[in-house]
């Protein structure tokens, strides 16, 4: 229904430009762009300060260290925190789990670094099965831009940040204020966790929040 080849926003393909610059995306009025940011927004930067204390159904996600390797410990039936960054995330080259996220045992990863953001290559065991992504949640609170040039299983939240995604598969949801994304594959799995009822809706009542 969009007739500006200019409006946003507008999905354009490599080898079919001409063809696709005269209809948009998505038709004007469909969707309050500014009002689901605003709220996206919020909810990023209060997903970095999720803690025990605030809400009992959190934990912090606990990692170990053992002859080079490295394990992560989840508590079952609970959203699991962990916060990190990018410097911390190079450290660690191999990383298991007794018990990996999937179902009730949710895992939010908080990258706390700012500015621009580049995501070490990282093949985590404890982060590999296509079943885990609607578990998982990659949040990038403070970040102006993303890349990411691994394969990556969880949604991305990045709503202030320009994401680039290249030569990837990709299993779950992407959220960001521009994305270039060129994937190999791109698997469509929303964020099933309860954190916005438990926490948001509880501790912050007049902040609007996002269905998934």
């Amino acid at each position: 229904g969009v007739t500006d080849a200019e409006s946003t926003p507008r999905l354009l393909s490599e080898d079919k430009k001409t063809e696709l610059a005269s209809s948009g995306a998505v038709k004007p009025g469909v969707f309050d762009f500014a009002a689901a940011f605003t709220a996206l927004r919020k909810n990023s930067e209060l997903l970095l300060g999720l803690s025990p204390a605030s809400c009992p159904s959190i934990s912090m996600a606990s990692v170990s260290e053992a002859y080079g390797n490295h394990t992560i410990t989840l508590s079952p039936n609970a959203v699991n925190v962990w916060n990190l960054t990018v410097a911390e995330m190079a450290q660690i080259n191999n990383l298991d789990a007794p018990n990996r996220p999937g179902g009730a045992t949710e895992l939010i990863i908080n990258v706390t670094d700012s500015g621009a953001v580049t995501l070490p290559v990282r093949y985590w065991k404890a982060l590999a099965k296509e079943n885990q992504a609607s578990s998982v949640m990659w949040n990038f609170p403070n970040a102006s831009s993303v890349t990411i040039t691994q394969s990556l299983l969880g949604s991305v939240l990045a709503p202030n940040a320009a994401v680039t995604m290249y030569d990837v598969n990709v299993d779950g949801d992407v959220v960001a204020q521009s994305l270039d994304f060129r994937p190999w594959t791109a698997e469509l799995a929303h964020f099933d966790g309860h954190t916005s009822e438990e926490y948001f809706e509880g501790h912050f009542p007049d902040v609007p929040v996002m269905p998934g």
